[in-house]
């Protein structure tokens, strides 16, 4: 049977090489988890290059997180994405305005339902001002 690979097409050559790299140097490293490659198990050596995910700080071997990379496009800690959706598509922020007052009976069956709707495509936290917070009590 054939070896299956996920491929992610977003994750481009171009892009793997402008992810900064660092020098390994002991003395850097705070904690001592901070010195071995979770890919590769292996401890850093000094002067070893790395590789350092930009959103989440956690290093790697240069070449372990490449091979990654050019499978997955997140850190294989923890998980955040190379690249935010709003890199990839434009996403515009999400403004609702009541035009008349809603009846208290179908206020919540209605915020419940908008949320719903909007929970998996919203990328930034939508935070209600002061006078819907009250509006909602």
């Amino acid at each position: 049977m054939p070896e299956h690979h996920v491929n992610d097409p977003d994750t481009e050559p171009v892009l793997i090489e402008a992810i900064p790299t660092l020098k390994f140097n002991q003395e850097a490293f705070s904690s001592i988890e901070d010195t071995q490659c979770v890919i590769c198990l292996a401890d850093y050596k000094e002067r070893e290059i790395l590789r350092i995910m930009p959103k989440c700080g956690h290093t790697f071997h240069l070449s372990c997180i490449d091979i990654w990379l050019r499978k997955q496009s997140t850190c294989p800690v923890c998980r955040l994405p190379l690249k935010n959706s709003s890199e990839t598509k434009h996403v515009r922020p999400v403004t609702f305005t009541a035009s008349q007052p809603l009846d208290e009976s179908h206020t919540s069956d209605r915020n419940t339902d908008i949320e719903r709707h909007i929970e998996p495509t919203a990328v930034n936290s939508i935070q209600p001002t002061s006078s819907e917070s009250e509006a909602r009590q």
